[in-house]
């Protein structure tokens, strides 16, 4: 599988506004910060996940 670097970007540029909400708390723009970057780490999740046919059992022990 071929790596996305817009992803990767995408991600960064996520990680950023959580930094400068949580530095900047009490802020106006913070408000608009809080809206979707959580949203935004859902979204990246769902597009990097995996879609192969395992079994639940064997799903679990690879994450562990």
């Amino acid at each position: 599988m071929n790596r996305k670097y817009w992803i990767d970007l995408l991600r960064g540029f996520a990680i950023i506004l959580i930094v400068l909400g949580h530095f900047y708390q009490g802020f106006l723009f913070t408000q608009y910060i809080y809206i979707f970057h959580v949203p935004l780490f859902f979204v990246i999740s769902g597009m990097c996940y995996n879609t192969q046919d395992i079994s639940f059992r064997k799903f679990i022990i690879y994450k562990i």
